[in-house]
């Protein structure tokens, strides 16, 4: 009987501290639901720094496509080159 009395006293226990951890998440999920319908706070900075970063990208894709020409430019110089001593040999 005592034993009994023992394991109900221990759910008293279990079941309050339960509760009490319930009353946490709500508490927590009302404060997360109110932070996630404030505005955020770096937006206009943020869309400002992804503009920049996509001019940086365009800039970097027309020097990247300059390099390519000089480089083609300078394969189709040494080709003639080597056709030019080619003919002469």
């Amino acid at each position: 009987m005592i034993r009994l009395e023992n394991i109900l006293l221990g759910l008293e226990k279990h079941v309050d501290k339960y509760e009490t951890s319930i009353d946490e998440y709500k508490r927590n999920m009302t404060e997360s639901k109110q932070e996630f319908e404030k505005p955020f706070k770096y937006e206009e900075e943020l869309v400002r720094k992804f503009k920049r970063q996509a001019e940086l990208n365009a800039e970097l894709d027309i020097d990247k496509g300059q390099d390519q020409v000089l480089a083609d430019d300078e394969s189709m110089k040494s080709e003639n080159i080597e056709e030019d001593n080619s003919l002469e040999q």
